[in-house]
């Protein structure tokens, strides 16, 4: 049993230092010159305008939400209908109350007016 949480311990430990190597060693040896243009924000090879940090509208981030859950239900649904036959009638029952739960969060986006991108005064 201890010889699994040492193999899990060591890949944690490789992966840490995978990344932390990089970054440190590119901190020892990259020259520091900073001036003005280097500093500026980067807009796709066009002097940026404005302030480089602005506020995005909060119903982005719910449909882009809302998608990512939809999508991964997909994802999840997918597996257990291959192999139908082996999941049987608890299997199907499972992926209902799954996509039950999912449709019941879809209907509180829609009553609450999130999936609309011009909401009505």
């Amino acid at each position: 049993m201890a010889e699994q949480y040492l193999v899990v311990a060591v890949f944690a430990v490789i992966g840490v230092g995978m990344v932390l190597a990089p970054m440190v060693l590119g901190k020892l040896l990259r020259p520091e010159n900073p001036y003005r243009e280097k500093n500026m924000p980067y807009e796709c090879g066009k002097d940026p305008f404005g302030p480089a940090q602005s506020m995005f509208d909060m119903r982005v981030y719910v449909l882009m939400l809302a998608f990512l859950i939809f999508d991964v239900e997909f994802v999840t649904i997918v597996p257990p209908l291959l192999v139908m036959k082996q999941v049987g009638l608890q299997g199907l029952i499972e992926i209902f109350a799954f996509v039950g739960v999912l449709l019941l969060g879809l209907v509180y986006l829609w009553r609450h007016g999130h999936l609309e991108w011009v909401k009505s005064t």
